[in-house]
């Protein structure tokens, strides 16, 4: 990069890559117990690196809102999913019956609490009410009131500007 050059997040390739290392890392927990560690250090590493980035070097470009949480939970839950499944099928291997029967209920659980994450709280995340957004923003509810200087007719133009748009330029709009 040049100096001085602006530098922005690519959040869909850092957030995939983070989404991924997840995945991976809740898939194969219950297989491979030794994981856990070097995902415990991938994402301290990452944290401190991309607080460091964030603070310093990456220029804001704009704020989604949280709208990327609901995709990173949705992996998550996919990577939990998948790796209770795994357990499952472990238990079904090399197990008894009774390991693999009381380990019946740890999927359905995963996917009971998605159902009702889902329809819980997808609704309510993607739609935020006037009266946070005006708080956010920091004014009063009473200073939202629409003006007639909010809208200039493209087809009349301004009169402080020379007339309308249908007679400037001999152009016919």
């Amino acid at each position: 990069q040049q100096r001085g050059e602006v530098l922005r997040c690519q959040f869909g390739a850092e957030l995939a890559d983070a989404a991924l290392v997840l995945v991976i890392g809740l898939t194969y927990s219950f297989i491979a117990p030794a994981i856990l560690p070097a995902c415990a250090i991938y994402f301290g590493v990452a944290s401190l690196v991309y607080r460091w980035l964030f603070a310093y070097v990456y220029e804001p470009e704009f704020d989604s809102g949280g709208v990327m949480w609901v995709d990173l939970f949705n992996s998550v839950i996919l990577g939990l999913l998948l790796g209770t499944l795994s357990l499952l099928g472990l238990a079904r291997t090399y197990g008894s019956r009774v390991h693999f029967g009381l380990l019946v209920p740890l999927p359905l659980a995963v996917a009971y609490f998605a159902i009702y994450c889902w329809s819980s709280f997808a609704k309510p995340s993607k739609f935020v009410p006037l009266q946070a957004a005006v708080e956010a923003d920091g004014c009063r509810l009473e200073e939202v009131a629409l003006s007639e200087e909010f809208y200039c007719c493209p087809i009349e133009g301004d009169a402080e500007e020379g007339g309308s748009l249908q007679q400037q330029d001999g152009f016919a709009w």
